[in-house]
């Protein structure tokens, strides 16, 4: 194992990891306000962007994910 401290390498994979994980967090809070929001009525055909945005928000955290991924735990690039 190592930590923080310990090598460049460290540092990089809990700055990266903690990052992504950071914004996890924060979909899935955001998705918890929106699925609120809906259940109250607050999404019509016509009005429903925050609930586009946040769905693309998710893919785009799923994205990062792939390739953090291949760099950190793949040493791919």
């Amino acid at each position: 194992g190592f930590i923080w401290s310990d090598h460049p390498y460290g540092t990089a994979f809990f700055s990266l990891t903690g990052l992504h994980g950071l914004h996890v967090l924060i979909g899935l809070v955001v998705f918890m306000v929106v699925i609120f929001l809906m259940k109250k009525g607050h999404y019509e055909i016509a009005r429903h962007d925050s609930f586009r945005a946040v769905t693309m928000y998710w893919h785009f955290v799923d994205a990062v994910w792939i390739l953090l991924f291949l760099i950190v735990y793949l040493e791919v690039i």
